[in-house]
């Protein structure tokens, strides 16, 4: 995400692939941003490789989008989780995903227009024997035709839905909250410990010193 937009220079692109190559070793696919927005250099990196674009109707994803984005980029979710494990790193990630739409797309937030300028992005940069529309509406039988294989003889995979999104978002406030109460309960005892105890004896002599009087 740092790499790519700097990337111009000839040593600097096959600085950029080898990273790319070592985060995916072992890996057979990638969703999701920030890979989404790299296609053109995993493409180089991996000729081969099929690019599946999942699709849905417009409004109907913005309204999803929408969703989400009142959740994730309000100003405070980054301070509330900064302590959270795993996830608190979300603050730096969402600015470095902010440059990397910003050089890719021209824009740096997500809106109702960015589906349609990251398909026509894609149209531009991935062969067209290589790109596949797929919407999960259609389930199994069309992802298994693109990809070669069997149709599994499981109920098609559905999560991720905006109720399942909301409750996310609450565990993850929620960790905030205990996270930050952590924190200030060790500051506090760290301050009670070294300061706090000292004062208390300061003033316990004082008190001890008037009554002597």
């Amino acid at each position: 995400m740092k790499l790519a937009p700097k990337a111009k220079t000839l040593s600097q692109k096959k600085y950029l692939q080898y990273c790319l190559a070592d985060i995916l070793d072992g890996y057979v696919a990638t969703v999701d941003s920030p890979a989404i927005a790299l296609t053109p250099e995993l493409i180089e990196l991996y000729p081969d490789a099929l690019v599946i674009a999942t699709t849905r109707d417009p409004e109907s994803w913005w309204k999803s989008m929408n969703l989400v984005n009142g959740m994730m980029a309000n100003w405070y979710i980054v301070f509330i989780i900064m302590f959270v494990p795993k996830i608190g790193v979300y603050g730096r990630w969402r600015v470095l995903l902010m440059h990397l739409s910003l050089w890719r797309y021209g824009d740096p937030n997500i809106h109702e227009g960015t589906l349609k300028k990251h398909e026509d992005h894609l149209k531009a940069v991935v062969p067209p024997e290589k790109l596949y529309w797929y919407n999960v509406k259609d389930g199994w039988e069309p992802l298994c035709k693109i990809l070669g294989v069997p149709v599994p003889d499981v109920p098609f995979p559905h999560n991720n839905s905006s109720h399942e999104a909301g409750l996310r978002y609450k565990e993850a406030i929620t960790a905030g909250v205990i996270s930050w109460t952590f924190v200030l309960a060790m500051w506090y005892a760290i301050y009670w410990f070294f300061w706090g105890r000292s004062e208390a004896r300061g003033i316990s002599g004082l008190f001890t010193s008037a009554l002597h009087r």
